[in-house]
This record gives structure tokens, sequence and C-alpha cells, in this order.
């Protein structure tokens, strides 16, 4: 209970930018008495893979601990890592957590919009825009579902950032919770494989734009970069897996190649560069 319980108060510090920290203490003290308690409640998180509690008693939305967004706890500058180290918010850790947020929200933005668009058309019948709703359904397959698997994935990595691997304070069920496994990097090589196939060559740079899915798209491909760059040297000094850093790498690649896609499907020509 007390892990799942830090696991849990770690989540919602690392996405307000709150206290983090002493709330997360706070809590672990509050998830050890209700340990006591009710141990015959068992409740598991998965890092990144939804904020949601799995429980087999039937109650378990009332003996769930509540947890409050703000902590306080981060106002002198400083906020927890997942392993219960301070750090300043000016921490190179924290960069780096705050643009995968940002990558995390970009993605999100640009899925929703998709969604939406669709939704709007196909409920008012109304093709404002050059793609329609009968266009849209050409991305319910591949794209629009890979996204959302994306954003989860995201979240991993900000589990895996926030857990430096040479910490002392870091044990070994800590970095168990955390590994980002390679897998999720062939996942993503083999979707962008299966694009390239649908794709006509690149022959010319692009300039972002074309389909509004496809800017958005281009512009959470320009703010992973941002974060790659921020993980970089965590990967370098041992803190981060280098698997984290490939997924990221490939990540960038995977939104350049989808937001060709976000514009080829519905027949909207890439915005090619034309030199002065």
């Amino acid at each position: 209970m007390a892990n799942a319980t830090n696991e849990t108060t770690f989540l919602v510090d690392e996405q307000t930018g709150g206290g983090g920290g002493g709330g997360l203490e706070q809590q672990t003290k509050i998830g050890e008495e209700e340990a006591t308690k009710k141990d015959h409640h068992q409740n598991e998180l998965q890092m990144g893979k939804g904020t949601t509690f799995n429980s087999s008693a039937n109650d378990a939305k009332d003996e769930m601990t509540k947890f409050k967004v703000y902590t306080k706890t981060g106002d002198d500058g400083t906020s927890s890592l997942y392993n219960l180290e301070r750090r300043k918010k000016s921490d190179l850790t924290f960069e780096a957590l705050g643009d995968c947020d940002e990558t995390n929200v970009a993605v999100g933005i640009a899925r929703v919009h998709a969604r939406d668009f669709f939704l709007f058309n196909n409920n008012n019948n109304n093709n404002s825009g050059a793609t329609t709703s009968a266009d849209m359904n050409c991305f319910d397959e591949d794209v629009l579902p890979h996204l959302e698997i994306i954003q989860s994935r995201l979240l991993d990595v900000g589990s895996a950032v926030a857990t430096p691997m040479t910490s002392e304070k870091t044990k070994d069920g800590m970095k168990m919770r955390c590994r980002f496994d390679e897998s999720h990097v062939d996942a993503i090589e083999s979707w962008i494989d299966a694009y390239e196939e649908e794709l006509p060559a690149l022959t010319n740079f692009l300039c972002p734009g074309g389909t509004k899915f496809a800017a958005f798209l281009h512009q959470a491909r320009a703010i992973c970069r941002r974060c790659e760059r921020k993980v970089q040297p965590m990967v370098e000094s041992g803190d981060v897996e280098k698997s984290v850093g490939m997924y990221l790498n490939r990540l960038s690649d995977y939104l350049f190649v989808a937001a060709r896609v976000a514009n080829h499907r519905v027949g909207v020509e890439d915005v090619s560069y034309k030199k002065a």
C-alpha cells in the first residue's frame, strides 16, 4: 500500500508542478497507516499506465486514500523525486520532466483535435475545412490509437526520468517498477515503417503545415526534440536508461511521419521548403 501511495502522490506532484515531495512524504505516512488498518485491501498502481487502482475489494472506491492537488511543500523552490530525494526545481531532472509533460500535452491536443473534428462533422454534416468526416475515419485504425498509447508511454518516460538510477535513495524495487522496456521503441519503429509504405518519397525539406492535425503533430515533434535534448545528459550520466533516450528520438521521427500521413490521407499536400 505504501508503494502505491508513493507512486500516486508522485504523479499528482509531477503533473501539477505543485509542491512535489512534501505531499509525497505526508501521503507515505498515511499509506503506511492505511496498510496497517487495511491489510486485506490490495491496491496496485502501474506508473504511467493510468492513475487508477486495481482492487479486489467491492468497496474499493470508499477505501481509497484521497490526495490534495496542492501540498505547499514546493513553496521553498524544491520538489521531490519518486525516491523522495528533494532537489531544486531548477534541477535538470525537473526541466526534463517539464518538457516530457509538454510533449504529452502537445500529443493530446493533436489527438483531441482530430477526434473532435471528426465528431463535429459527423454530427453536423458540416465540412467546414479541408478534412471531411469521412476522411477522419482513416485515422481511427492506427494514428489516433497510436497517439493514445504514446501518451501513456510518455508518463512511463516521466517515471523513469524521476527515478535517477545512480542515486543511493533509489531502491532496487523502484528501479524495477520504472524500467522502460526497449520493446516500446520497436513498436514505434513498426508504426513508422507501415506509414512510410503509403507515403510518397520525401524529396525536399518540409515546413509544418497543411492540415491543422498535421501542424499540431509537427508542434509535438518539435517539443519532443527539446525533451530529448534535456534527457540525453541524464542518459549519459547513467541516471536514465538508454532506452528512454532511444524512445524520445524515435518518437520525434514518428510524429514527423504521422504529420505527413495526416496530410496525405485527406489529399492535402505537405508544405515544401522553397529556396529564396
